[in-house]
């Protein structure tokens, strides 16, 4: 009974555990998936922490072969606050960078702890002590 006691108490630490750490993982926002004919493919998707990735590939004939060439980009958001967007592509010259940009990312605005100062009118403070009536 203990054994089986210990077990329950275990799973039930486990699923815990895996439920908890589960929301650190960003949520996939969109995603497309074409991959229906052999010579060619495309998809793409997004994810709730801004990354992003979008990829194409087919099939050219240089000299007689069959070079598969891959185009695509990435982006995500560093830990510098800076959203990177890489475009790259892939053929027999192997893979390659075409461009890479660096876009600040909006800052961000905070809640002021302090609250906006109202004007109140000298009618209503004479009615809150009373008078005006």
């Amino acid at each position: 009974m203990a054994n089986r006691n210990s077990l329950i108490v275990l799973v039930l630490l486990f699923s815990t555990v895996a439920n908890a750490t589960d929301t650190n993982y960003a949520k996939i926002i969109s995603y497309e998936n074409s991959n229906h004919d052999p010579n060619n493919y495309h998809f793409k998707y997004e994810t709730s922490d801004g990354t992003a990735r979008e990829e194409s590939g087919y099939v050219v004939t240089v000299n007689g072969k069959n070079i598969l060439t891959v185009r695509g980009k990435y982006s995500y958001t560093g830990t510098d606050n800076v959203q990177y967007v890489v475009m790259y592509v892939a053929d027999e010259k192997g893979y390659r960078i075409e461009k890479m940009d660096r876009v600040p990312a909006p800052p961000v605005m905070l809640h002021s702890p302090i609250a906006p100062v109202l004007s109140i009118s000298s009618n209503a403070i004479k009615s809150l002590q009373g008078g005006l009536g």
